[in-house]
């Protein structure tokens, strides 16, 4: 699957590769065509808090029946963490069953590998993509597949359904 991630009040863009399987998914963000990108160095994969507060990808996964959905977020330095919610920023509490198992920079992209899903081949599924670009300026930077009035990955009407026939 591909996607192309759209900068909140600019022109910038960022793709998007990811391949899933019933357990795994690995995605691919290459912000190629973004230029003073703060790029932390890895430092080893580390559960952390708070990583959306600079350079950060993340994906947001959920069912479109119903409206509990986890969020995976995962830093160039390694710092990553997935997070269950019961609706739209609500119930949050960190996830007991996924898990970041890579993150590599690779040129100017970042793959990150998650595992612990359980993806049923008979459903469709929810799929948000975004990412937090910090600046050497420090500057912030948003991106998502599409934007309201602000930016709110975590809005369920900003992501795609996939049929899970063609994962």
């Amino acid at each position: 699957m591909e996607f192309t991630l759209y900068q909140f009040r600019g022109t910038g863009t960022v793709r998007v590769s990811a391949r899933v399987s019933r357990q795994s998914v690995t995605a691919c963000f290459r912000p190629d065509q973004v230029k003073g990108i703060l790029w932390p160095a890895f430092t080893g994969l580390q559960r952390r808090d708070e990583i959306w507060r600079s350079t950060c990808f993340e994906l947001f996964i959920g069912l479109p029946t119903g409206t509990a959905y986890t969020e995976i977020n995962a830093s160039p330095s390694g710092d990553w963490n997935c997070y269950d919610f019961d609706s739209c920023r609500t119930g949050m509490r960190p996830s007991e069953t996924l898990t970041v198992t890579a993150i590599e920079t690779v040129g100017s992209a970042l793959e990150v590998r998650i595992r612990g899903l359980d993806i049923a081949r008979s459903e469709s599924w929810q799929f948000g993509f975004s990412a937090v670009i910090q600046k050497t300026d420090d500057g912030i930077e948003y991106y998502a597949l599409s934007h309201g009035k602000h930016p709110d990955f975590h809005d369920p009407s900003r992501h795609v359904l996939v049929d899970a026939n063609d994962l």
